[in-house]
């Protein structure tokens, strides 16, 4: 299944509660398994809460299950006590998960599954944020936020973690984003994406935008980091 549709699809179940789906956090299709690889079921479970660690009850988890050269989607909601529960069948080495809110932006994640049986993934959903062209944004990224960036199957599948901050765009013009880390020794990226356009991947870009678009501006840590981090989104309208 190609990044596109899968794009296309994650912006219809957004669209039911925000009208935006987020290009950054858009899973692919792993690469298909050999014939001769078993299959199996894995029974997942796990909590969604907001970034206050709050419960976050009915958001909806999509598992992107994977058989025989296949790709089908399985869902689940989260409860009053912010826990859900799917089983899955796979002959890969993972899936794919997205977990989704009216109001926040999604998260997707990565869940190994090597072998049947249980395993456990949970989710952490930020409160959409947004600001204006022109302004800027302080910015903390955990490693166990939203994967971002495309699955390149090759050790660890997603080769970021991100938060992203949304841009509103009041005139047309040329805007300029950059992202500081307050960390010397840690070096971001961004990713920038519209309705028409998608950058990815250095500190700085720039980009024509048009009079009442919404940028998503996804902040990049590399995927493998230990630690969270603070950055600084910086955004010019000329």
């Amino acid at each position: 299944m190609s990044r596109m549709v899968l794009v296309a699809f994650l912006a219809c179940v957004a669209s039911a509660c925000d009208g935006h789906g987020s290009r950054t956090n858009s899973p692919t299709a792993p690469t298909p398994a050999p014939s001769a690889a078993r299959t199996f079921q894995v029974h997942l479970t796990g909590i969604v809460t907001d970034e206050e660690g709050l419960p976050a009850s009915g958001a909806t988890i999509t598992v992107y299950q994977f058989v025989s050269g296949q790709t089908s989607l399985l869902t689940a909601t989260s409860d009053a006590s912010d826990m859900y529960e799917v089983t899955f069948s796979t002959d890969s080495r993972g899936v794919d998960a997205v977990a989704v809110k009216g109001g926040y932006e999604q998260t997707g994640r990565y869940i190994r599954a090597a072998n049947a049986g249980p395993a456990s993934q949970s989710f952490r959903l930020y409160r959409i944020r947004r600001i204006t062209a022109g302004e800027s944004a302080r910015v903390i990224v955990a490693p166990d936020d939203s994967f971002c960036g495309d699955d390149d199957h090759a050790g660890y599948p997603y080769p970021w973690v991100c938060r992203t901050v949304r841009v509103m765009v009041s005139s047309s013009g040329l805007m300029s984003a950059e992202v500081v880390s307050e960390n010397p020794g840690v070096s971001p990226a961004l990713e920038i994406g519209s309705s028409h356009q998608f950058l990815c991947c250095s500190a700085r870009v720039s980009l024509q935008v048009s009079a009442g678009e919404e940028i998503l501006a996804s902040i990049l840590m590399g995927a493998t980091a230990s630690a969270s981090e603070t950055f600084t989104l910086k955004t010019s309208l000329e």
